[in-house]
């Protein structure tokens, strides 16, 4: 509420806290820009879905409840997407790690930063390849480039498939690198948690969202050059996906047979040399491929040794 841009509305959606949330939402509603929406508990696509549904401004941003923002966040924004004409524009963040701030990975590479700096279909590029986040709460959107467009519900990831939706329009996009939003990555449920990233259901919603993100750059025609770091990436979360459920079996036998059926499919494609893949990663989709209990045991054991020194860790 403390945005030095006024003109404003705010939604605080209720998703069927157990806690005084929804109390300190309806606290809020005395400022009559702010609409407080109560509803069961539905998760965070359904949430976001509630707030597009109900939007009427000309654009839209969002605001995870474990987060915070700055009081510029909406007008240098704003301000950027009217000067270029955009029809949404990136802007950075400071993750929260410790309680210390901290600048993330993407900004720390001088190559990316330099495309960055480029033309607009350049940062389209790197939003598809995922080198920049495909968060939704580090955007501001116009509105309308919504219509159409939700959030998947029952997944993680969910960011990546509605970014997806929304570069498909080929829109105008910007950067702005003035950190607008904070990001808490010290809660320890996030999926991108240390214990998130050793969950094989996490990494199989993810796993999912890049595979498509290969049809996506098939289908706008673009360079083998993305479409190889796509399917590095992919195959990089294949193979940590079958070592996690060697430890964990969070997977069904369909979803196991439809990771290991790419990981064969793929790894003779000319895009991913082994000079690409790097020997370890070589090694393992061969174990995958022709020794798969012997892989399983391994991941077993890794699985065992992650977890315990995470248990050592808190």
């Amino acid at each position: 509420m403390g945005q030095d841009y006024r003109n404003i509305e705010v939604l605080l959606i209720d998703d069927g806290s157990t806690d005084n949330s929804g109390d300190i939402c309806d606290k809020y509603s005395v400022d009559i820009r702010v609409k407080v929406i109560h509803q069961k508990n539905c998760g965070l696509s359904r949430t976001r879905n509630t707030g597009l549904k109900n939007i009427s401004g000309e654009y839209v941003a969002f605001i995870d409840s474990d987060d915070y923002i700055s009081s510029k966040f909406i007008s240098h924004a704003l301000n950027q997407i009217l000067v270029d004409k955009l029809d949404f524009i990136v802007f950075g963040y400071w993750e929260i790690r410790g309680g210390k701030l901290c600048e993330p990975a993407y900004k720390k590479d001088n190559m990316i930063q330099e495309r960055l700096s480029a033309e607009s279909s350049n940062i389209r590029n790197l939003l598809i390849a995922d080198k920049i986040p495909n968060y939704a709460w580090n955007k501001l959107y116009k509105s309308e480039l919504w219509n159409g467009v939700r959030f998947p519900e029952g997944k993680t990831y969910e960011d990546m498939d509605a970014i997806a939706r929304l570069l498909e329009r080929n829109p105008k996009i910007g950067y702005l690198g003035e950190n607008l939003y904070y990001y808490n990555r010290d809660n320890p449920s996030s999926i991108t948690s240390p214990l998130g990233k050793l969950n094989s259901r996490f990494r199989y919603d993810r796993f999912k969202s890049v595979k498509e993100r290969i049809s996506l750059v098939n289908k706008l025609n673009l360079s083998n050059v993305i479409k190889r770091e796509l399917l590095f990436s992919c195959m990089d979360e294949a193979i940590e996906i079958i070592l996690l459920n060697g430890g964990k079996h969070d997977l069904t036998e369909e979803e196991e047979i439809e990771v290991v059926d790419f990981i064969e499919k793929e790894r003779r494609n000319p895009l991913l040399p082994q000079s690409y893949m790097g020997t370890k990663r070589c090694i393992l989709v061969w174990g995958i491929t022709y020794l798969p209990s012997i892989v399983k045991f391994y991941g077993k054991q890794r699985y065992k040794r992650k977890m315990d020194k995470l248990m050592i860790k808190s």
